[in-house]
C-alpha cells in the first residue's frame, strides 16, 4: 500500500471544514479524517468522486487533526490536493441584526424543540427532507424538494442570502438531530457537492442539485410544495438553529403576506412553540397540508421575542424538472 499523511493544526478553533478542489480517488483508495478529539472520519472513497473533481467535508471539532490517504500498491496513483481549511468562527462574517445565517456553531435558545418530541410526532416523513447546510463558514439550513416529474432528482431548497462559496463544495447534513425530545446528541450523515439551479433575491430563493448520490440508508424524504397565494391556515417549520440538532416550531395561526427585504414572504407574526434562529435561514416553512410554501428569510424573533420571521413565497418559484 502507498500511504500519505498530512496533520494540520489550529490551536483554540472552532469547528473545521475542509474543502479538496482536486479529489480523483482510484478504486480501493481511501482517506481517514482523525482528529485529537478521538473522532474519525471517514473511509473517504471512490464512489465521492465529481464530475468536477472538489471534495468537502463535514466540520470537525478539535485543535489537531490528521489527513490519511492510503491506496493500493498495484493500482494507479490517485489524487487529492487540500484547497482550504475553514474555521466556523462566530466573527468570520458580518451579518446583518435581522438575518437568520449563522457563521458559527453553538447551542440554540433554550425554547427552541428537538424535532422528536410530541410536536413532531407528526412531521416524520418531512423531517427526513431538512438538512443542515455547510458552506465553509457559513450555517443554512434548507430542504429537499421533489419536482413535477418526481423522479427523485436531488433539488435542494435553501435561502439566496445563505449563497456562499461554490456549490460544488457545500456539505448538506441529513438526520442531524437528537433520537428523544430532551437527548443532547446526535451524528449527521453528510453528502457534499452540488450544482447551482436557479437562485434570485425575487423570494430570496436558492436552488441547488445535489451531486453527490444520497445513500439509500439516509433514508431521505423528498417534500412536496404549493405556489398558493392562500395563507396558510397553521405554519410548520423545521431548521438547524445555530447549526444544533434539528428543532420544529409551530404558528397555529393564519400566515400573513409582508414584504422583507424587498421580496414577498409570508410573515409569521408569532410562534406559539419553538422559533428560528441565525443557522435557520433557507429551512422550510409547510403549510397545514405537509407542503413547503416558502424557505426564511430572515426575522427578529428569538427565544425572548416570539414575533415577526419572514419566509420567501414559493409562488414565484416552480421546481420542474431542470
Amino acid at each position: 500500500e502507498r500511504r500519505a499523511r498530512q496533520r494540520l493544526r489550529a490551536p483554540a478553533a472552532s469547528p473545521t471544514h475542509r474543502t479538496f478542489d482536486r479529489a480523483a480517488l482510484p478504486a480501493r483508495a481511501r482517506q481517514y479524517v482523525p482528529t485529537d478529539a478521538g473522532r474519525v472520519q471517514g473511509a473517504i472513497t471512490s464512489a465521492l468522486n465529481q464530475p468536477h473533481g472538489m471534495f468537502a467535508t463535514e466540520p470537525l471539532a478539535g485543535d489537531a487533526l490528521t489527513l490519511e490517504y492510503v491506496e493500493p500498491a498495484d493500482g494507479p496513483v490517485g489524487e487529492l490536493r487540500l484547497q482550504q481549511v475553514v474555521h466556523a468562527c462566530r466573527d468570520s462574517l458580518a451579518q446583518d441584526g435581522d438575518s437568520k445565517r449563522s457563521a458559527g456553531s453553538t447551542k440554540s435558545g433554550w425554547c427552541n424543540i428537538n424535532v422528536n418530541c410530541p410536536l413532531g410526532a407528526n412531521w416524520q416523513d418531512q423531517k427526513r427532507s431538512v438538512a443542515r447546510l455547510v458552506m465553509g463558514g457559513v450555517l443554512c439550513s434548507g430542504a429537499l424538494i421533489n419536482n413535477t416529474a418526481q423522479d427523485s432528482r436531488q433539488f435542494f431548497l435553501t435561502a439566496n442570502h445563505c449563497y456562499s462559496g461554490s456549490p460544488s463544495a457545500w456539505v448538506f447534513q441529513f438526520n442531524y438531530e437528537s433520537p428523544t425530545c430532551s437527548g443532547t446528541t446526535g451524528s449527521p450523515q453528510s453528502v457534499s457537492g452540488s450544482i447551482l439551479k436557479a437562485r434570485g433575491p425575487v423570494s430570496d430563493f436558492c436552488l441547488v442539485e445535489i451531486t453527490q448520490q444520497i445513500p439509500s440508508s439516509y433514508d431521505v424524504y423528498y417534500s412536496g410544495w404549493s405556489r398558493s397565494t392562500t395563507p396558510s391556515t397553521t405554519s410548520t417549520g423545521m431548521h438547524h438553529p445555530q447549526g444544533d440538532f434539528k428543532k420544529i416550531c409551530q404558528d397555529t395561526d393564519s400566515a400573513l403576506t409582508a414584504s422583507f427585504g424587498g421580496a414577498p414572504c409570508w410573515r409569521v407574526a408569532d410562534w406559539e412553540q419553538g422559533v428560528t434562529e441565525g443557522g435557520s435561514s433557507g429551512s422550510p416553512l409547510y403549510d397545514q397540508n405537509k407542503r413547503i410554501v416558502g424557505q426564511l428569510y430572515g426575522g427578529q424573533a428569538y427565544c425572548g421575542f416570539l414575533f415577526n420571521d419572514y419566509y420567501g413565497w414559493n409562488s414565484s418559484v416552480t421546481v420542474l424538472n431542470m
